[in-house]
């Protein structure tokens, strides 16, 4: 790797090694991929952990959903976390692995469950709440990430990231937020509410209270 420049061969692997040190208790292993692109071709698979496959895409192909940063749970049972390629080239900015510790879960589950959305309303396309955000943290849709979904903050139009795998997340500031979640695909309108609200286990916010680390 060079120069921000990742190129890799057919079965070609990354391995990430886990400092056992910093892993404290229970909780939960994440590897982040920051401003990860495909460079040449289109559409290019990889495997994080043992069977966590990520669609990475370029900006070429005309499906590109812009994301570029990926979140991927993977199991901590094991001393290294595998990440395997095809022969592509990749723009790749950092690789880090995270330890979410789940010290004090109860107070976190309340914290979680008093961060919800409220006054949840739906329609055919569109969903809407509103959050106060005791700190600047991730709010995490189960809804699986597709490019025909838009999130408004406050009426302000931001980034929807892809996290773990393959739903949604987007990034709050501390306060109080209006969401506005559009579904902008004509095609594909009707039915969406009933699937929407099948798909709909979870809203709520992924706080730095969470003792979040690096443990590479």
């Amino acid at each position: 790797m060079a120069d921000g420049e990742l190129t890799t061969q057919n079965d070609g692997e990354i391995l990430l090694k886990i400092n056992k040190g910093q892993i404290t208790g229970s909780g939960e292993l994440y590897v982040y991929l920051n401003d990860f692109e495909l460079k040449n071709g289109e559409v290019a698979d990889i495997v994080v952990g043992d069977n966590k496959y990520i669609n990475v895409t370029s900006p070429k192909w005309q499906n590109f959903w812009g994301v570029n940063d990926y979140l991927v749970n993977v199991s901590s049972d094991n001393d290294i976390v595998s990440i395997k390629f095809n022969e592509a080239v990749f723009s790749l900015d950092k690789i880090e692995l995270f330890w979410c510790g789940n010290e004090n879960t109860q107070e976190q589950i309340n914290k979680l469950k008093s961060n919800a959305l409220q006054n949840l309303k739906f329609s055919s396309d569109r969903i809407e709440g509103d959050i106060d955000a005791e700190d600047e943290g991730w709010m995490f849709f189960s809804i699986p990430y597709n490019t025909g979904w838009k999130v408004y903050d406050n009426g302000k139009r931001e980034e929807l990231v892809k996290a773990n795998v393959g739903f949604m997340a987007v990034k709050l500031t501390e306060g109080r937020h209006n969401i506005v979640l559009k579904y902008d695909a004509p095609w594909n309108k009707l039915g969406l509410c009933s699937t929407v609200l099948g798909m709909i286990l979870l809203l709520g916010m992924n706080y730095r209270g969470k003792q979040v680390h690096t443990v590479v």
